[in-house]
């Protein structure tokens, strides 16, 4: 829907607020549950494609007789079927993995943005009441968060952290996360993580006077992986010792 027929609708939809739907609800409960729709048309859309990269994955690996490959991309498509947040970390899907959190991102933005579009019109149509109800409904749209299950599983435990800087100086630290988005060191230091969807990595900030920053790429490799820091200098590696 434009935003031109958005628009359109809410609009009409208002000038019938003294009205009461069939089922007793006002008409913004009904343009709330079209916007939901939308959403969720959206996602189940980007779901069937994704499976659809699965089986042309499996042809292709098929042909070229690797049959473990096979094995794995079977298994992960069939997690992924049974939790949407199981994406595939098998090589040949991670750019369509990255194309699914894109676009999926792109349509929580526009869930987001035809909320406050409608709460801005209930409130200006002095319908208060019913704009706060929408506003609820906004405020748990940070419930349609997309935490890959390979991180929500992974991350959280203690990780061994090295860093070397310009001059050849080392500094290291074990980093505990855990699954509520917080993170500390073992030198006392706090810090938030969350997962950045849009560049595919996992950002970390710190509570200090820098406002340093980590980031860590997706999918997570527990064994070892280089990450990057604030300081572009400065070399930065890690891996898990401790769920």
């Amino acid at each position: 829907m434009h935003k031109s027929d958005f628009c359109s609708v809410v609009m009409l939809l208002i000038s019938l607020m003294s009205c009461s739907t069939a089922a007793g609800e006002p008409p913004s409960a009904t343009t709330t549950k079209i916007i939901r729709k939308q959403y969720d048309d959206n996602i189940a859309k980007l779901q069937d494609e994704l499976n659809a990269k699965f089986e042309a994955a499996v042809d292709m690996m098929m042909k070229k007789g690797d049959l473990e490959a096979v094995l794995q991309l079977k298994k992960e498509a069939v997690k992924f079927n049974e939790d949407k947040t199981a994406l595939p970390t098998h090589p040949s899907m991670i750019l369509h993995r990255f194309n699914y959190e894109t676009k999926w991102l792109e349509a929580k933005y526009k869930y987001e943005k035809d909320l406050k579009n409608l709460v801005a019109e209930l409130t200006k149509a002095q319908k208060i009441s019913e704009a706060i109800e929408v506003k609820e409904l906004l405020s748990n749209a940070s419930d349609l968060s997309l935490i890959p299950k390979d991180v929500s599983t992974q991350l959280p435990g203690e990780w061994r952290v090295k860093f070397v800087y310009p001059n050849n100086a080392t500094h290291e630290a074990n980093w505990l996360f855990d699954s509520e988005g917080k993170v500390r060191t073992s030198f006392g230091v706090s810090g938030k993580w969350s997962y950045d969807c849009k560049r595919h990595r996992v950002w970390i900030t710190w509570e200090n006077s820098d406002k340093s920053w980590e980031a860590l790429p997706i999918p997570l490799n527990t064994s070892g992986m280089k990450g990057e820091t604030w300081n572009q200098r400065t070399k930065f590696t890690l891996f898990k010792i401790k769920k």
